[in-house]
């Protein structure tokens, strides 16, 4: 519902020029020179909740409210220099925060464009709809946008000052019949406004028509400034940008580089703990040999190289040794090149070598010092006769390695992967499984 009578100015009303054609000056129309100048005219398009938004110190609607000491809300403009007190509760007033609530509300109010309003005749600081301009009605934070493209906004001729002010919906049509132009040179600050046929005198006496060739050199002199000085500022932008990235890349390596450095210093703290503690524990070692030595009586100090000393070496296998067993005089040898070895235990010499296992020989076994049991990678158990050095019997115990065997009262134990396997006599074949 349109209120034509509900109006309100939210400034003090300031002098513009009305000189404005018959057609212009009903409206109230200003020129571009004129804008900031310009009343901000209000003529409200619905009168719902108006009353609620209206600044109790200026009287019309809020601009930029702000809330101030006593709670109330008033327009910035008239707290600022302010030191009355709130003409509802006579208290100081004083500003506190932007009133974002009521600006919100404000900037959604609909009223009619400032240039679909005229003067109320009798009142000249009121408003009223005018029905033959700008019909649109639009939102209170919008009309800025709105205005500077409505088409009733006022113009000037842009040929000459001497032209009336028109709409800037008629300037095209004006400027089809307008007689008017101004000196070219005009941008220089040229004065000059007249008829073409003035233009032509006006150019042999002009004083800037001598000087158009120096003028336009220095006009394309400053435009490529303008670009360098544009290229520069955008130059200077990436710069920045890349100076800003660099900064925080680098901050980024310091933190990681802090941190590493934290780390290391806790290692080293730890390796110097672990250093200690290991000096310790050969101290209270060493303290330990000490107190042997003077249990067993022996005076000076124990070296424990004596304790043990080597006496031989047997030599003789092609890859490594899994396993030994010995039978009297004589120590067997088994290992991966798939053989077993018979060694003299006195003279450390090779007396014989067992062949048959087409494996690994993981495992040995003697029964007296007549039989010789071996387990082998290829699931068989073999039974030497030692003093012949043949084989007496096969067994194949398992459908894995057999890694280990051993004797107990007559009974062969063989294990392999997940299985032990028990043979009730070691010269006889037959087998019983068990766990």
């Amino acid at each position: 519902m349109i209120c034509p009578l509900h109006l309100f100015s939210t400034q003090t009303p300031t002098n513009f020029d009305h000189r404005l054609s018959s057609a212009a000056s009903s409206r109230s129309m200003v020129s571009p020179a004129t804008e900031e100048n310009f009343k901000e005219i209000i003529v409200l398009a619905e009168a719902a909740k108006n009353e609620t938004l209206i600044c109790p110190l200026c009287k019309g609607v809020f601009r930029d409210p702000y809330i101030a000491t006593c709670g109330h809300s008033f327009c910035r403009p008239c707290l600022q220099g302010k030191s009355d007190l709130c003409p509802l509760d006579h208290n100081t007033l004083s500003m506190v925060v932007k009133n974002l609530a009521i600006a919100d509300q404000v900037g959604e109010l609909l009223i009619h464009c400032r240039y679909g309003t005229k003067p109320i005749e009798d009142d000249a600081d009121e408003y009223e709809v005018d029905p033959d301009g700008c019909p649109m009605i639009i939102k209170l934070g919008c009309r800025e946008d709105h205005e500077k493209e409505c088409e009733y906004a006022p113009v000037r001729c842009p040929n000459s000052s001497k032209c009336p002010v028109v709409l800037k919906k008629n300037l095209g049509d004006h400027l089809l019949v307008c007689t008017h132009v101004r000196c070219p040179h005009h941008r220089y600050h040229c004065s000059f406004e007249g008829t073409r046929e003035e233009l032509r005198s006006h150019l042999e006496q002009c004083k800037f028509e001598g000087l158009k060739g120096f003028l336009s050199r220095t006009d394309e002199h400053i435009t490529e400034l303008q670009e360098e000085v544009k290229r520069k500022d955008e130059d200077i932008v990436f710069l920045r940008s890349m100076l800003a990235s660099l900064s925080e890349k680098v901050d980024q390596l310091e933190k990681t580089a802090i941190g590493r450095i934290e780390e290391m210093e806790q290692r080293q703290t730890k390796v110097q703990r672990e250093v200690v503690e290991a000096r310790h524990g050969v101290n209270f070692i060493l303290n330990e040999v000490q107190n042997v030595q003077m249990q067993l009586g022996v005076a000076g100090t124990m070296d424990t190289h004596h304790l043990f000393k080597c006496k031989g070496t047997f030599v003789g296998h092609a890859g490594p040794v899994w396993a030994l067993c010995v039978a009297g005089d004589m120590l067997f040898s088994a290992s991966s090149d798939n053989t077993i070895k018979v060694w003299d235990t006195t003279s450390f010499k090779c007396m014989n070598t067992l062949t048959g296992h087409d494996g690994i020989v993981l495992a040995l076994c003697a029964l007296g010092e007549k039989y010789l049991f071996s387990g082998s990678v290829d699931h068989n158990i073999k039974m030497w006769d030692i003093q012949n050095t043949e084989v007496v019997s096969t067994i194949g115990a398992h459908e894995n390695p057999v890694c280990t065997i051993t004797l107990s009262e007559n009974r062969l134990f063989s294990g392999s992967l997940k299985s032990i396997k028990v043979t009730s006599s070691p010269l006889s074949l037959s087998l019983r499984s068990g766990t």
